[in-house]
């Protein structure tokens, strides 16, 4: 899989959500340049979470409730980690005003994503806006603990 070098930063539990294909709208102040429509480009799991586990629990039987979408959704381990990249995304639109999905929030602008893809987790501070990332999965990445310990 060619992986992009590109990413954003996303909080928790969004960024699992997104990634695992479940959400396919991020909400932003600001559209989505141009540029990236059609691109790919890495999750990066914000440092801090937007919600804790149980209040993002409740939002999602909120929104089955209200939509009918797939519900008993329990966040795995993978939906807790925060600070690195866990997957990638394809960014196909961006919208502002009404939305078919249950995901837009009113008064942003939503950006549509396609083609979700959880990749395994690999450390990483995030910024503001697009940021570059070389992303290595675990198994390339060298050993920095040292050999023997």
């Amino acid at each position: 899989m060619d992986i992009p070098r590109i990413a954003i930063a996303v909080q928790q539990p969004w960024a699992w959500l997104l990634v695992n294909g479940f959400k396919g709208v991020e909400n932003r102040t600001w559209p989505l340049p141009s540029a990236y429509v059609g691109r790919r480009i890495l999750i990066q799991a914000s440092a801090r979470p937007a919600f804790n586990l149980s209040t993002a629990r409740d939002i999602l039987e909120e929104i089955h409730a209200r939509f009918g979408l797939p519900g008993g959704l329990r966040f795995p381990d993978e939906g807790r980690q925060s600070g690195g990249i866990v997957g990638l995304v394809r960014l196909v639109g961006c919208d502002q005003g009404h939305s078919a999905s249950p995901w837009a929030e009113s008064g942003q602008w939503h950006w549509r994503v396609a083609d979700a893809a959880p990749l395994p987790f690999m450390p990483c501070k995030g910024k503001l806006g697009f940021f570059r990332v070389d992303y290595a999965a675990p198994e390339t990445r060298p050993n920095l603990m040292g050999v023997g310990r």
